[in-house]
C-alpha cells in the first residue's frame, strides 16, 4: 500500500469482499485459538474440532453443522460475538448508497473494536478486544470502495 501511495497517490485502494472476509475469518480463528488456550478441561470440548464449522458461513452448513455451531456459540460468548461480527460484515455489500454503507461500516467498527467486557484488564490491550488488527479500522479502510452487483460505492 505504501508503494501505491508513493507511485500513484491519486489511485484508490480497493478492498474486495473476499479478501476482507478472509481477514475476518483469520481474526475469528485467532479468537477461537485464544479461547481454546484460555479454557481448560471440559470447557474445551465445545471448541475442539469446530474450526471449519465456525469459519463457514451459516447458510453453507449442514443441519448437523448448524446444530454444532449453535451449541458452540451458546457455550462461549467471545466466539459468539466474533462470529456474529464476521457474519454481519457481509451485509456491507448489500447497500447501494454510500451514506448507508458508511453508516453500517462505522457502526460495525464501533462494535468490533470495542473492549470486550469479559476481559479482566481495565486497560484496553489488543487481547481485550473482540477483534484486533495491526492497523486501526480508519487506516485499514480509510478510503474504501465497495464493488457489488449494483456497482461501486465509494467510502
Amino acid at each position: 500500500r505504501n508503494v501505491a501511495r508513493q507511485k500513484a497517490p491519486q489511485a484508490a485502494i480497493l478492498f474486495d469482499k473476499f479478501h476482507i472476509m478472509r481477514h475476518l475469518g483469520e481474526a475469528l480463528d485467532k479468537v477461537r485459538k485464544a479461547e481454546y488456550a484460555r479454557l481448560g478441561g471440559k470447557d474445551r470440548r465445545f471448541i475442539k474440532g469446530q474450526k471449519y464449522t465456525l469459519l463457514s458461513r451459516h447458510e453453507n452448513l449442514s443441519l448437523e453443522g448448524k446444530r454444532s455451531l449453535k451449541l458452540l456459540l451458546a457455550a462461549n460468548k467471545r466466539l459468539n460475538t466474533a462470529y456474529v461480527l464476521k457474519e454481519a460484515f457481509g451485509q456491507l455489500w448489500d447497500y447501494e448508497r454510500e451514506g448507508w454503507a458508511r453508516r453500517f461500516f462505522e457502526n460495525w467498527c464501533q462494535s468490533a473494536f470495542k473492549r470486550d467486557p469479559g476481559s479482566a484488564s481495565k486497560r484496553d490491550p489488543p487481547e481485550g478486544r473482540v477483534l484486533t488488527s495491526a492497523h486501526p479500522p480508519s487506516e485499514l479502510f480509510g478510503r474504501l470502495t465497495i464493488r457489488s452487483a449494483a456497482g461501486s460505492v465509494g467510502m
